[in-house]
């Protein structure tokens, strides 16, 4: 999207808000959280990470009012939320929105956002985040996103460790 007009871009974004803004006063909440994670990702892509933020946490906070924490677009609002967090350096919000110790997720949306958690133990070099890999492993195969943040977040922390052949062997099993 970086390569996408100005005049396209805005009106990309415009839609969306109004999109946004009509799925509300319809009470239609699928629409309401896939059109606000819609405009978390085209300010992702044009560069503008606090206004995504702020876009996937709305996505995120409202699917939580909704009683729907864990459907789609509400989860990956979260999880994006967290993503962007860690780009800005903002790793206290990453650990914010990864924390899920007073939640009951189900165990795909634990692992998508221990998987984010997990880069910010990478980014500290806290080697005993290796510990949740044999957890989080079998989402892998189920979701390209964990299997990315995570086998990421692995490599540095096998490589801090010192143990390149495990680092190796991580990367060529999320490239398979």
């Amino acid at each position: 999207t970086p390569d996408l007009e100005p005049e396209r871009a805005e009106q990309a974004e415009q839609s969306l808000r109004t999109s946004i803004a009509q799925a509300r006063e319809g009470a239609d909440v699928a629409a309401e959280l896939r059109s606000s994670h819609g405009l978390g990702t085209l300010l992702y892509e044009l560069g503008r990470l606090e206004e995504a933020r702020g876009a996937y946490q709305q996505a995120a906070e409202r699917a939580v009012r909704m009683r729907r924490p864990w459907a789609p677009f509400g989860l990956d609002g979260r999880s994006m939320a967290a993503v962007v967090s860690y780009i800005l350096g903002d790793w206290e919000d990453v650990l914010r929105l990864a924390d899920v110790s007073t939640e009951h997720p189900p165990s795909f949306a634990r692992s998508m956002l221990c998987g984010v958690g997990l880069a910010v133990a990478a980014g500290r070099g806290e080697t005993a985040g290796l510990g949740q890999l044999p957890r989080l492993r079998p989402a892998w195969e189920r979701e390209g996103f964990i299997a990315v943040t995570c086998g990421a977040a692995a490599i540095d922390l096998y490589g801090d460790s010192g143990d390149l052949d495990s680092a190796i062997a991580v990367h060529d099993e999320v490239v398979e």
